[in-house]
């Protein structure tokens, strides 16, 4: 058979696609979920347990997934991934009870799992050095494209067509680009493209990037700042920031959800601005410690707007800053990873990596959820903003204690990528 030669960039473009709709899945429920609790009558804990598959699944098999794209390749990898999601696609819009619901949304996080990994593994050995820090940019701002999609857009969508047309358009949709990869990965088999597969084993190659994270503090100290960043603006841009604005200023949930999209805003402003800067590995961890001090002072800032009550315009411009600082940083902390980790084993580093954020993220976004509700007894009814202002202080604090360790790090030394 003669081999198909396939653009890199087609490829790449694919992958783009594929983490757009790993966070469009991951925020959907939070538009499909309200309207079942009221017409089928389910408790919160249940839909709380049923969006909540989507994270533990998602998280838990990240380092998998990370080895995977090592030693299969991305292409090949992220397309099975989505042909699962498609899946979960089709039993979540096709389902009639809440069995179906969490079946679909576990085979969502099974079958999304792989899309950043993926990305950045292809990225890191298809595309020259100097590009590595700009497309990691344009990845993550791809994905929070894909956030902002899965909330208004997606809420028209099923006000006009209802969520099963919706939900199965969604399935057959992203099979397109599954059947792209695949096809890719079965008929062009240069080297320039795809990894060939790995001469030793899966173990082993966990074990390495274990030994890997284990020996190098700096490694360590990008995973606990890569987290803090994304963690910490999580628990406030997809939990708190609309019940803080109706709070602290009285707004009507329309009008007060309009202005936290500004963090949203701000973060996708962030990753593209991050992805122009950080080319060199050598100055790069003076970029990390920038960030972690601009966001000490931003979050420092925002919780001072919301206490003082000052007028609403600056409270919004303070987190839209916020979110251009938390869109910039994480970007740089991916693109260290990257020059950090050992030959072979950046997608391995990369998911267990990943494994942690997600893992943080649910435990700021429970420890958000208690700490107001331990505040706001002491606060009282009538000065709930209190309530919001000392758990988010608290918040901070928590995440900029442990990002200190950023401003440690040493110039990072590139090591020359190579296939296992």
């Amino acid at each position: 058979m003669k081999t198909l030669r396939v653009n890199k960039h087609l490829i790449f473009t694919m992958l783009l696609l594929g983490y757009f709709f790993a966070v469009f899945f991951r925020i959907s429920t939070s538009v499909v979920l309200p309207d079942l609790q009221e017409q089928w009558g389910l408790s919160a804990s249940l839909i709380g347990f049923i969006s909540s598959m989507y994270f533990y699944t998602y998280g838990a098999i990240q380092p998998v997934c990370g080895i995977l794209n090592d030693r299969m390749g991305p292409p090949r990898v992220v397309g099975i991934g989505i042909v699962i999601t498609s899946a979960g696609s089709l039993i979540f819009g096709l389902a009639t009870n809440s069995a179906m619901l969490i079946i679909g949304r576990l085979l969502m996080g099974i079958g999304l799992a792989p899309m950043l990994s993926g990305l950045v593994v292809f990225q890191g050995t298809r595309y020259p050095a100097s590009q590595y820090t700009f497309l990691s940019g344009l990845s993550l701002m791809t994905g929070n494209i894909g956030a902002v999609c899965s909330v208004a857009p997606l809420t028209a969508a099923l006000n006009i067509w209802g969520r099963q047309p919706v939900f199965v358009a969604l399935a057959l949709g992203i099979l397109v680009v599954a059947a792209v990869l695949l096809i890719a990965s079965y008929l062009d088999k240069s080297p320039e493209l795809f990894t060939p597969p790995c001469t030793t084993s899966f173990k082993q190659q966990f074990k390495d990037a274990v030994s890997a994270i284990r020996k190098s503090r700096d490694l360590r100290r990008v995973i606990v700042v890569w987290t803090a960043f994304t963690a910490g603006i999580l628990s406030l841009q997809g939990l708190w920031a609309v019940s803080w604005f109706c709070v602290a200023y009285g707004m009507e949930n329309q009008s007060a959800s309009l202005t936290a999209t500004m963090i949203g805003v701000g973060v996708m402003v962030g990753n593209f601005v991050g992805g122009q800067f950080g080319r060199n590995p050598h100055t790069q961890h003076r970029l990390v410690a920038l960030y972690i001090l601009a966001d000490a002072v931003l979050w420092g800032l925002v919780v001072l707007c919301f206490a003082l009550r000052v007028p609403i315009w600056i409270t919004t411009l303070a987190v839209t800053l916020l979110g251009v600082i938390c869109g910039m940083g994480p970007v740089q902390c991916i693109s260290s990873l990257n020059v950090l980790s050992p030959p072979g084993l950046s997608g391995s580093i990369m998911g267990m990596g990943n494994a942690v954020l997600i893992f943080g993220a649910v435990v700021y976004q429970w420890g958000s959820s208690v700490l107001i509700e331990l505040f706001a007894p002491l606060a009282g009814p009538e000065n709930l903003n209190l309530a919001y202002v000392l758990s988010f202080l608290t918040v901070t604090l928590s995440m900029i204690i442990p990002c200190a360790c950023g401003l440690r790090l040493k110039p990072f030394t590139k090591q020359e990528s190579s296939r296992c």
